[in-house]
């Protein structure tokens, strides 16, 4: 607790990060509310799920990929929501 960790989020941060969270929890829960169950997953994940044949999911279309998304990113989206920036 001594040393300062370049990668560790301010209080103020993390509490954005908080909120990120529970933007993507509640976003989730809509679209699923309004019956949004499409298979969509992740590139590579076909390879571990036991569930192909009950998707339907075609892997030859081709899965979705993420580009990686840093703490400071998701700072920054919470803050714009909020009107902080």
């Amino acid at each position: 607790y001594q040393k300062k960790n370049k990668k560790a989020l301010s209080g103020e941060d993390f509490d954005a990060f908080i909120a990120y969270s529970v933007l993507a929890a509640q976003n989730c829960a809509k679209e699923t509310e309004a019956g949004c169950i499409a298979a969509s997953p992740y590139r590579g994940a076909c390879d571990f799920c036991p569930y192909g044949g009950m998707c339907g999911f075609d892997a030859s279309a081709g899965a979705r990929s993420e580009k990686k998304v840093t703490g400071e990113e998701i700072v920054e989206i919470v803050k714009r929501r909020r009107g902080d920036l």
